[in-house]
């Protein structure tokens, strides 16, 4: 595992001479990358990163920042797992595992597992769902990134999923996907980064499905403060228009110091044209705490957060809601350290208050005014109806769910509708007309005592769906706009 420092250099340190300085003074075990607000230097053992860490405060570079936590963060998704023996043969419909052993071998029945699998939420079956549009250039492929944590992808799954799930699949896969290793990826599967194959198969999947024509770059780092940062700056640097992320933590976890460096880094992003989706949580108001609070890199200004919904049947929706027993529900809510950007701020009672919400009681301490408040949109992440997903030669049906599967699913939709310059997406969003969302009014997150109802669906605008789940073939129609404000303004 790679051991990785950040010198944050925003308070006065110059960055192309430090750059110099520790390309000349350190050893070649040492991988050194620049961003617009300081450097990354990746080191292969802890000896030589105790070495560039006295080096720099000894060179008076007092702003580094170092490893102080590892697997810092979690993956937003979950899996309705029920018994294997029981839930099998589900021919009829409904939830279930499909075991396909050699995928390449018909089953007992004479038909190969793709034949075999019941309707079911297959990542390409929701694009239809949700009205996904359909073309894109082929000269011009929109280049997505997914950033991961750890694990690494099961190549013969995904072989077998791009063969028989991925419409439009006339160009080899090696040439649509790629992962670079920031060193963080770990080749073995085991018990213990599991969570994290199962991240990585959901978001590739989901892209690769919903967005055939995009060319998708797997990031993955070690699960820390700077190795998240790192993959993100990364992405940035490779020019992808599009970035997935589907790991967080609650901002209490993160402090003020890395949620501004993570902030700028996000403005950054959105300055030349990226947009950036993250998975909004799955612990409902609280986000596994003992508080209502918001995770984060969700609750960034400078991204499109991503809720959670259940899907009723094939024409109703309503949040995903807190579920005790299994301990899951969207994540949302209002930031205790972010301001809404402009064009949130503008929307039509997005703040519940006294007329909109009778007998509201807000958790202390907590304010609502000109917050930042999450999620933006909305999309099918209750495992109980859930997405259709292929791991390690299983096929889990409709069984795969969290805020996970929705910033890939958003990401793919942005891809579709291939914008050169995603620099104004947040306030596109904002600005689009009600008839680009399937408003949710039903349903709620809260899961902390003495809240009840502070973030219930209403009509319009709520901190368990945002503006509700998309209408893809219309919100792709609507034309972009040019940002309302400056990204950085909004730190």
């Amino acid at each position: 595992m790679s051991h990785i420092l950040w010198i944050d250099c925003t308070n006065g340190a110059n960055i192309a001479e430090f750059y110099e300085k520790v390309k000349t003074n350190c050893q070649s075990n040492v991988v050194i990358s620049e961003s617009q607000t300081g450097v990354f230097v990746m080191c292969k053992d802890k000896t030589e990163h105790k070495k560039v860490q006295k080096w720099a405060k000894n060179n008076k570079y007092d702003h580094v920042l170092h490893e102080h936590c590892a697997k810092t963060f979690q993956a937003h998704h979950c899996i309705a797992k029920g018994d294997k023996k029981e839930r099998k043969d589900t021919a009829s419909g409904g939830s279930g595992i499909i075991t396909a052993g050699d995928a390449s071998v018909p089953s007992k029945e004479g038909l190969p597992l793709v034949q075999r699998v019941p309707p079911s939420n297959l990542p390409s079956v929701m694009a239809k769902h949700y009205s996904y549009p359909t073309q894109v250039d082929p000269d011009k492929p929109p280049k997505i990134a997914i950033i991961s944590l750890g694990g690494s992808i099961i190549r013969s799954d995904l072989n077998y999923v791009y063969e028989h799930f991925v419409p439009n699949n006339d160009v080899p896969l090696p040439s649509r996907f790629k992962i670079v290793d920031l060193g963080g990826e770990e080749t073995d599967l085991s018990s213990s980064n599991s969570a994290a194959y199962e991240e990585n198969a959901l978001d590739v999947q989901i892209v690769l499905s919903m967005c055939p024509a995009s060319l998708i770059t797997l990031y993955i780092a070690p699960n820390s403060f700077n190795g998240f940062l790192y993959a993100i700056n990364q992405a940035i640097s490779d020019r992808n228009k599009i970035i997935s992320i589907s790991w967080g933590a609650p901002e209490t976890v993160f402090g003020s110091r890395y949620l501004n460096i993570y902030n700028r880094m996000f403005a950054t992003a959105l300055s030349k044209g990226i947009a950036v989706c993250v998975a909004s949580g799955d612990t409902g108001s609280s986000d596994g705490t003992n508080r209502a609070t918001v995770d984060f890199p969700a609750s960034s200004p400078n991204v499109i957060a991503c809720g959670g919904t259940s899907l009723v049947d094939s024409s109703n929706e309503k949040a995903w809601s807190w579920h005790s027993r299994h301990g899951w529900g969207g994540g949302g809510g209002v930031s205790s350290h972010f301001k809404a950007s402009a064009s949130q701020r503008k929307m039509a009672s997005l703040y519940p208050n006294k007329s909109n919400t009778p007998g509201l009681k807000l958790p202390k301490g907590l304010k609502f005014t000109n917050q930042r408040s999450v999620p933006d949109i909305a999309m099918n992440a209750d495992p109980l109806s859930g997405w259709t997903i292929y791991f390690n030669g299983t096929l889990y049906v409709n069984q795969f769910g969290g805020t996970s599967c929705v910033s890939p699913a958003f990401s793919a939709f942005l891809g579709l509708i291939n914008w050169d310059d995603y620099s104004g997406v947040i306030d596109w969003l904002y600005t689009a007309p009600n008839r680009g969302f399937k408003d949710i009014t039903s349903g709620t997150n809260d899961n902390i005592p003495n809240t009840k109802g502070v973030y219930s669906c209403r009509s319009g605008y709520d901190q368990c769906t945002g503006r509700g789940s998309i209408r893809g073939n219309i919100l792709g129609a609507v034309p972009k706009v040019p940002p309302v404000m400056s990204p950085a303004a909004a730190l």
